[in-house]
């Protein structure tokens, strides 16, 4: 029987976690590890290091109000092994409610639909969050 393993972290920071990152999955055999509160931009080398140990990442880095050197807080990413296959699905936006990416994978005979999303905890819950997540899956059902 073959397996798959999935795995979600709140890593809060990944660069300075890519060598936990790294372990976690080939210890416990993770396929797909999502993770929220990367802190990440589109262009961080944390990505490149990760295709080079051999993972492929699909990622979203919260967009920058401000173009200054300042820590990017939020983001979220999915790190795969290099043999699941990964197919974007289209968003049509990306609600200032919460952050998500949202793909179809195949790791081996399964296919699977993974939306990773995070939701600031600093702003209370509004019926906006609710009427956003309900588009995101409708979408995603779709």
């Amino acid at each position: 029987m073959i397996t798959t393993a999935f795995g979600c972290l709140n890593i809060r920071l990944l660069l300075n976690k890519f060598d936990d990152v790294v372990e976690l999955c080939h210890n416990h055999h993770i396929d797909l590890l999502c993770l929220t509160k990367t802190w990440h931009d589109a262009d961080s080398a944390i990505l490149s290091r990760l295709h080079c140990a051999g993972f492929n990442v699909v990622d979203r880095p919260r967009p920058r109000a401000v173009d200054d050197l300042s820590v990017n807080h939020g983001g979220v990413a999915v790190v795969a092994t290099a043999d699941v296959v990964r197919s974007p699905i289209a968003t049509k936006d990306q609600p200032a409610t919460f952050e998500s990416v949202c793909f179809r994978a195949v790791p081996g005979h399964l296919a699977v639909i993974i939306v990773v999303l995070y939701r600031p905890g600093s702003d209370a819950v509004q019926q906006m969050f609710f009427d956003k997540l309900v588009t995101l899956l409708d979408r995603v059902a779709t």
